[in-house]
Parts: structure tokens; C-alpha cells; sequence
């Protein structure tokens, strides 16, 4: 999933290479573990702030925001990612309609 600013959430298909993880947030990457969740990663660019990026969503477990495209994956548990279950796309959604920027 990416959720990209001023956008909703959408499902998208993206390979599980660093490329197109860089592509898809406009520079290096940020791996964040989704608040309460055990499985749901954040992949964010970790430069976005100092880019000016414009606010998406706020991280208040971590009194932070994230600025910028964001993609939502599956930690694979071996060092990949991998697909969301239709309980964490639930999940992400509900989140986002409390925390948008």
C-alpha cells in the first residue's frame, strides 16, 4: 500500500528490491514498525524533513510525522517484506482516518 500526501490510501504492487522501495519515496529509505502492530513496516524517505517534504500522517506513539510517500508492507520475518492480509489493510485504513496531517 502507499499513501502519498494530500492522497488516500491505495494498493499497489512494488518489488521487494531496494530500487523500487527508493523509487516509490524519493530517496533513501526508513523503516518504521507501524505502532501496535507486530508485523505492519513503514518505509518512508529518511530524508524527507531535510527535503522540506510536506506532512502525510503523524506517528504519535513516536511524536513524530511522516512527511512525504509512504508505503505500508508485511515484515516477511527473514529480512523481507511481503504482502498485507486483509486484516492489516483494515487496520492501516482505520489508522489513517485518525491521523492524517
Amino acid at each position: 500500500m502507499i499513501k502519498e500526501v494530500g492522497q488516500t490510501v491505495r494498493l499497489i504492487e512494488i518489488e521487494d528490491e531496494l530500487e523500487a522501495l527508493q523509487a516509490a519515496v524519493d530517496g533513501y529509505i526508513e523503516v518504521v514498525p507501524m505502532p501496535g502492530t507486530a508485523r505492519i513496516r513503514i518505509i518512508c524517505g529518511e530524508q524527507g524533513k531535510l527535503k522540506d517534504k510536506e506532512p502525510n500522517f503523524a506517528l504519535p506513539a513516536y511524536h513524530d510525522v511522516i512527511v512525504g510517500a509512504a508505503l505500508f508492507v508485511a515484515d516477511g520475518g527473514d529480512g523481507d517484506f511481503t504482502d498485507l492480509i486483509p486484516s492489516e489493510i483494515a487496520l492501516i485504513k482505520d489508522y489513517l482516518s485518525s491521523y492524517m496531517e
